[in-house]
């Protein structure tokens, strides 16, 4: 994150690696940011990153950003790889990435979702892509971050995002940890 920080590219980790973070871990091998970034932020961003070692082609950076679409760094020795998605005009992503926090996770000072938006974004997927995977995060963060939740704020964006079927569900299959 320090080379987003360094280019001045405002940035929210989220995916899997954040709901591990307030819920139940699982394996990954990618790291999704969301990004506000132009393309004079992205060739500075490029330059700490040296070829030997990543793959990542500015080219089809520059493309996906003008397209709003996502682009990636992979890790030549690791296989690793931080999927970048720019910041989109929707409402609910908006007020997320107005919402994010600073904390510290893997190790580094970086921004994140709060918890409550990080349900409400695995929900979310969940729902448009039938993802199992995506529901068991969210009721994973769900479960551990109860005490804390603010949910009437979820109850609120999950009638806005038209996931209430998604939400039911989860509400029916929790098992809170309640402090």
């Amino acid at each position: 994150m320090s080379s987003l920080e360094k280019a001045h590219v405002s940035y929210v980790l989220t995916g899997s690696v954040v709901s591990s973070f307030y819920g139940e871990p699982r394996a990954t091998h990618d790291i999704d940011v969301v990004v506000q970034v132009s393309l004079e932020q992205l060739a500075a961003i490029a330059a700490d990153f040296p070829a030997a070692e990543y793959a990542f082609d500015d080219v089809a950076a520059t493309q996906a950003i003008m397209r709003r679409d996502m682009f990636q760094l992979m890790n030549f020795a690791s296989g690793d790889k931080v999927d970048f998605w720019p910041l989109t005009s929707d409402p609910f992503n908006q007020q997320s990435f107005a919402r994010r926090r600073r904390d510290r996770i893997l190790g580094i000072d970086a921004f994140i979702p709060t918890p409550e938006d990080m349900i409400l974004q695995k929900l979310r997927w969940a729902h448009d892509y039938e993802s199992e995977k995506q529901f068991r995060d969210a009721l994973g963060v769900y479960e551990l971050q109860f005490a804390r939740l603010d949910k009437a704020y979820i109850v609120e964006w999950v009638k806005q995002l038209g996931i209430d079927e998604t939400w039911q569900r989860l509400l029916a299959q929790a098992q809170p940890l309640e402090e």
